[in-house]
């Protein structure tokens, strides 16, 4: 057998172990190793032993054993080739593995970063006019929503169908009401300006398709009845709808207005077809 002669042949030329593994360039535990039956030297290991040695590889070997050694010796390569086959394949998988991930991470973390920025809705409020034929719906805006909170407030926006269709957005702005008139021509939109924390109106014709702010001709109203600066007027007063009358189709305006002097607080009437304020009465 192999470990044996190769012992024996090796013991014959006076060498050690630690001496033919010099020669071979190979380790002491390899000779070991093929001495003890726990391994075979590769065919260009053989070539060198017998050159070494000084005898013929079959000398040896037993009459079989060099298609044993070269099957063995096949077997040993086919399984390191395998081992390195398995090795990168797991390196390709984990690969893949950790790249789908992190491409799933991205898009997750852009998805995240689309939807904190992109404006989320919220329906507060439905309105029909008193004819039936226009419909508002009233949404809230928020950005930057997450999953334990809608996010910021950027305003709202209001949606019209029915007769009329269209579109308004009111950023900036806390939604507090839409009233219609009583023959459905115009509403009253009131809110708070979150710039100015002040109540603010405006006055919606569908037949213009013209919006107005209901403030400057309020102001003016009250600043020539009370002989008043308007600027002063305009800046320093507060009006709040009450309600529409359905009989001269004109809106009772609440208003307070705070002079250098005193603060006036009273009612007043205020019609859409002649944008005159009347009925002003002081309590």
């Amino acid at each position: 057998m192999l470990y044996q002669k190769l012992k024996e042949y090796r013991e014959i030329n006076n060498l050690t172990q630690e001496d033919l593994a010099n020669k071979l360039n190979v380790s002491r535990s390899a000779v070991a190793k093929w001495e003890q039956q726990k391994g075979l030297p590769s065919k260009a290991s053989l070539n060198d032993i017998s050159n070494l040695l000084n005898i013929n590889i079959n000398d040896l070997l037993e009459e079989d054993e060099p298609v044993k050694v070269i099957d063995n010796i096949v077997v040993i390569s086919n399984k390191k080739r395998n081992k390195l086959i398995i090795i990168f394949s797991s390196i390709i998988f984990f690969l893949v593995i950790y790249l789908s991930v992190f491409s799933l991470i991205n898009k997750i973390n852009i998805f995240i970063l689309f939807n904190n920025n992109k404006l989320n809705s919220e329906l507060i409020d439905e309105i029909i006019s008193p004819d039936g034929k226009i419909y508002l719906k009233v949404y809230n805006e928020y950005e930057g929503k997450t999953l334990t909170n809608k996010g910021s407030l950027k305003g709202y926006r209001i949606e019209v169908s029915g007769d009329y269709s269209g579109i308004s957005y009111n950023s900036g702005s806390i939604y507090k009401g839409v009233y219609f008139s009583c023959d459905s021509r115009f509403y009253i939109e009131e809110f708070i300006s979150i710039n100015l924390d002040k109540n603010w109106l405006e006055i919606i014709d569908f037949k213009t398709n013209g919006s107005t702010n209901l403030m400057l001709y309020l102001s003016h109203g009250i600043a020539n009845h009370y002989n008043l600066e308007y600027d002063m007027t305009y800046e320093k007063a507060t009006f709040e709808f009450l309600e529409w009358s359905s009989e001269v189709n004109s809106a009772l305006i609440k208003y307070q207005v705070n002079d250098i002097n005193r603060t006036i607080n009273g009612y007043c009437w205020w019609t859409p077809y002649s944008f005159e304020v009347q009925g002003i009465k002081e309590f």
